[in-house]
């Protein structure tokens, strides 16, 4: 079940990160405001284009290291980093007009979810597993 879930999670990151990365425009336009309101911060981020296509290409490899099994830690790690301030830039409910406030909630809501599944990979990863006993 652990791997079923780690392939399905790491495909819909793929998936996710190759579509943005054919078609970035419309990501890009999304991500503008809290990019622009990051940017005091850290002025040093590169064009908000630049960023979509390096977070949806991160997303895309990480994506596949998941589903390999590849580097158990960093892979979810980097996802779960990666996937807050995309959902907080895609699905920003609180400022979203009544008619699409609902929809925007769903997306959160599924986003949070995906997190939580990152999360436990992470988990099962970071533990530290003990030698049989008796051996």
């Amino acid at each position: 079940a652990r791997a079923a879930g780690q392939v399905l999670l790491g495909a819909l990151f793929m998936h996710g990160g190759c579509i943005t990365l054919a078609r970035p425009e419309p990501r890009a336009e999304a991500a503008a405001p809290l990019l622009a309101r990051i940017r005091p911060a850290a002025p040093f981020l590169p064009a908000d284009l630049a960023v979509v296509r390096a977070n949806a290409g991160g997303q895309a490899a990480a994506g596949l290291m998941l589903a390999a099994g590849a580097f158990p830690r960093a892979a979810p790690a980097f996802l779960a980093c990666s996937l807050i301030p995309t959902t907080a830039a895609g699905h920003p409910f609180w400022d979203a007009a009544e008619e699409i406030r609902a929809r925007e909630v769903l997306h959160f809501a599924k986003n949070a979810a995906i997190l939580s599944g990152l999360l436990a990979v992470l988990g099962q990863a970071t533990q530290v597993r003990e030698p049989p006993r008796g051996q």
